[in-house]
């Protein structure tokens, strides 16, 4: 049978029918070396959501029926694949789990793609666990954090269980690091790419570093998707300092390929305020005239303008973490939809309510928030923020190397997602926003764009967030009912919020986050600001 993703790329490949000119060779990060199936990866199964109905009073409260490993469990491997099954069937795409102690004291890596067994009713998850740990991990551990739920929307009964893992193995001649970049006890950027060479093969889901807490708050993470080159030994790991910071990188937690622990080092560095590195500047300057860079980008262009109709879903998944360890794993699945001047977006999940759609049948545009509906004509909305399947927005009005400077793209390899060879991209816009708004540090954006068909099919935030996107729908009629003005019994209609002083302009969104940032939102803006509802 195939998988909703797969029958949408066979599908859209027909739609791209350009090719990418000129030879694409892998980038700075080597193809094989790429940890493409982190905690983002995809559910491997049909995942079909429409809208997320109300559940009926006499539907059950799922109940976890078994776990792996079990509760009370000793000795567990600390890599393994954590089993949760419930005694229904469940949605696929809602996820809610977290580690006591905020990974203090233990914690987990994702190392797999996240699967769900539809006939056990069984999710599976591949991780890496901290040693020598007790694990306490909570489903549906908070109001907040309660994304479990049964086909029919019911959401799962809170449950717990504990474990310990096995103490990490004696290092025996460890591996040994035989290159830093950048050079030790130097000044380093806020945002640095930092390269560790070893002398031997290793695991590269094994890694790891501590520095303690800085005194005014700031602390050093890992900020970004780490890879490993087989080939050379080598992990590249994003981190993100703390400004004015003068301390040490104690690396620990590699291990080589037989399982040993490498050998501890300590890295001094310091800090100013420089936010990225001037070979990054460099690199970035370089990417407007990269040929494999424009190619990419004239590719997802001339995909999306063979798109005449859409449906996808987007399941967005969040990895918490302190410095190495994730405390929390969240995944929440929205829904969005475009067949001419008809658009619809479903962010119900993600913002843990009932219901919140905006939507557009052409004629009218509407916003569902719970049981609250409002309905105002077209033209009286005037800024309607639409991009769906677009990769990049304003796409089609803009060259490629306008989107290049705009995001601050460069081409970073080729990786493969799902079975299928895609390419990366790296946009660093979003964190240099970030820190001129907030003067903390983020992290950059990355795109996974399918090599055969130019869409956009997984998006990353730094190290704790990423989207998939599943094309269920391309180039067929979508059924009217989708962009209607929402009909039921209980939803009480509201009139249009009346302009008032300092606003002149209706506006929405329905962005599916194909451009890095979803957001769908209900409004009014103007000299006073903006006063809205809605995500982001």
């Amino acid at each position: 049978m195939t998988t909703s993703l797969e029958f949408a790329l066979i599908n859209a490949s027909a739609i791209c029918l350009v090719p990418v000119t000129g030879s694409v060779r892998t980038g700075m990060v080597p193809q094989r070396a790429r940890l493409a199936h982190r905690c983002w990866a995809a559910v491997i199964l049909s995942l079909t959501v429409a809208t997320f109905a109300s559940p009926s009073s006499a539907a059950t409260a799922p109940k976890v029926v078994s776990t792996f490993p079990p509760d009370a469990a000793e000795d567990v491997s600390t890599e393994t694949v954590l089993k949760v099954q419930f005694d229904q069937p469940m949605r696929a795409g809602s996820i809610s789990l977290e580690w006591e102690g905020h990974a203090r004291e233990s914690g987990f890596r994702l190392r797999g793609p996240v699967t769900y067994d539809e006939s056990r009713h069984e999710f599976s998850l591949p991780v890496c666990l901290r040693p020598d740990a007790t694990h306490t991990v909570s489903v549906n551990p908070g109001e907040r954090h309660r994304n479990f739920q049964s086909a029919a929307g019911v959401t799962a009964d809170v449950f717990k269980w504990t474990f310990e893992t096995q103490k990490a193995p004696k290092a025996s001649n460890g591996a040994q690091v035989v290159n830093i970049s950048p050079k030790p006890d130097s000044e380093v950027a806020l945002m640095t790419l930092l390269r560790i060479k070893f002398d031997r093969p290793m695991a590269s889901e094994w890694y790891g570093f501590s520095a303690g807490q800085d005194p005014f708050g700031g602390k050093c993470q890992i900020a970004g998707e780490v890879t490993y080159d087989a080939a050379t030994h080598e992990f590249v790991i994003p981190v993100s300092f703390p400004p004015n910071w003068n301390g040490t990188l104690n690396l620990t937690g590699f291990r080589s390929a037989d399982g040993q622990p490498a050998t501890a080092k300590e890295v001094p560095y310091r800090t100013l305020r420089t936010l990225v590195s001037a070979e990054t500047e460099a690199r970035l300057a370089a990417a407007e005239r990269s040929e494999e860079l424009i190619a990419v980008i004239g590719k997802i262009r001339d995909s999306h303008s063979k798109i005449r109709s859409v449906k996808l879903t987007a399941t967005s998944t969040m990895e918490y973490s302190a410095e190495v360890w994730s405390y929390r794993l969240t995944r929440r699945t929205s829904v969005f939809a475009k067949q001419g001047d008809k658009y619809f977006g479903d962010v119900s999940q993600i913002m843990n309510l009932r219901a919140f759609q905006v939507g557009s049948d052409g004629k009218q545009c509407w916003h569902r928030h719970n049981d609250k509906l409002t309905v105002a004509a077209s033209d009286d909305v005037l800024r309607q923020n639409v991009s769906i399947a677009e990769g990049f927005g304003q796409l089609t009005e803009m060259q490629p190397v306008e989107v290049i400077r705009k995001y601050r793209l460069e081409y970073a390899g080729q990786t493969t997602f799902n079975e299928r060879p895609c390419y990366v991209l790296r946009g660093w816009a979003s964190l240099e926003s970030w820190w001129s708004r907030t003067k903390m540090v983020g992290s950059f954006n990355e795109w996974l764009v399918d090599k055969g068909t130019g869409l956009v099919v997984l998006t990353r935030h730094g190290r704790m967030s990423g989207t998939q996107f599943l094309y269920e729908s391309i180039n067929e009629d979508l059924p009217p009912t989708l962009f209607a003005v929402p009909q039921g019994a209980g939803l009480v209609h509201s009139p249009v919020e009346p302009l008032g002083e300092g606003y002149d302009v209706r506006f929405l969104n329905v962005i599916d986050g194909t451009n890095g940032r979803m957001s769908v939102r209900w409004g009014k803006h103007g000299k006073a600001g903006r006063s809205s509802s809605g995500l982001n």
